[in-house]
């Protein structure tokens, strides 16, 4: 979003712009918009997931397994959750400024923000200073053998820094990230794209998407406003902030998303919530 700021990038640009072989099955369609709100087709994880993990590949050899990966839907016209959309987001933004994603991010936005303990993977610091998540179960008998080696705890994965989940943080700095969107202060996007960022983008019928943040029904809680923003983690966090009270609510636990339901994260998040409209 920094570069379409700064007129380097268009929501409606069209991802096969900088991919050439993205094509087929009306992938020539699919717009930085559809990767980033979740309405492009592209799976979440790939077939192969588990099997890049366990011999520990780059973010690449994601990148070109999600340009080949067939289309769940026709673009534009259902919801999805995608990370492949997500990585296909950090590639092109690697492509613009020929660096890192986890420098980009570091030098426009956390930096900026003052999230000094927050980084794409461990950026030098030790394993041993992030706590340690339960991590799902793996899903294939030769996964298991290996899941060690790159479970979500894992040396690998936590210095793979991958921009679908791989960011690692406190719970005050990602409070002082939705601070950013909650008083639109433009101390790293101009105020009208953080707020363009926080209202529904996907197309008309389709599930409500922000960029970048999920949009009630799907996040919040039941006392919260319409106007919430938020997102969840499959490592068991949760987090919203709500534009009509001013609340940001940021829950982190070690216990997977997957695991139980209702969650703790949720459970939490609405005893905040009921707490705020009481108040």
């Amino acid at each position: 979003m920094t570069l379409v700021d700064a007129g380097q990038l268009s929501l409606d640009d069209k991802a096969v712009k900088f991919f050439p072989a993205f094509t087929g099955e009306g992938r020539e369609t699919i717009t930085i918009r559809n990767l980033l709100t979740h309405t492009g087709g592209l799976p979440d994880m790939l077939a192969e997931d588990e099997m890049l993990r366990e011999r520990h590949a780059p973010l690449a050899e994601y990148a070109a397994g999600a340009l080949k990966a067939p289309l769940k839907f026709a673009p534009g016209s259902k919801y999805s959750y995608s990370s492949m959309g997500i990585l296909l987001s950090a590639e092109i933004a690697q492509q613009i400024t020929g660096k890192p994603i986890a420098d980009i991010v570091e030098e426009r936005v956390f930096k900026p923000l003052g999230m000094h303990r927050t980084g794409y993977g461990l950026r030098g610091r030790a394993n041993a200073t992030t706590v340690a998540s339960q991590s799902a179960p793996a899903m294939s008998e030769a996964g298991k053998k290996s899941w060690e080696s790159w479970n979500w705890n894992s040396e690998y994965w936590r210095n793979l820094g991958a921009p679908w989940g791989g960011a690692l943080g406190s719970a005050a700095d990602i409070a002082r990230f939705y601070r950013e969107f909650l008083e639109q202060r433009g101390r790293i996007l101009k105020p009208a794209t953080e707020q363009m960022m926080i209202v529904n983008q996907s197309p008309p019928g389709v599930k409500p998407s922000g960029l970048g943040f999920d949009l009630p029904p799907s996040v919040g809680a039941p006392a919260c406003g319409p106007r919430t923003f938020g997102h969840n983690g499959s490592t068991g966090t949760y987090s919203w902030a709500d534009p009509d009270t001013g609340t940001v609510c940021v829950v982190l636990t070690t216990l997977y998303e997957a695991a139980v339901r209702p969650h703790p994260t949720h459970l939490v998040g609405n005893l905040v919530a009921e707490a705020v409209a009481k108040a």
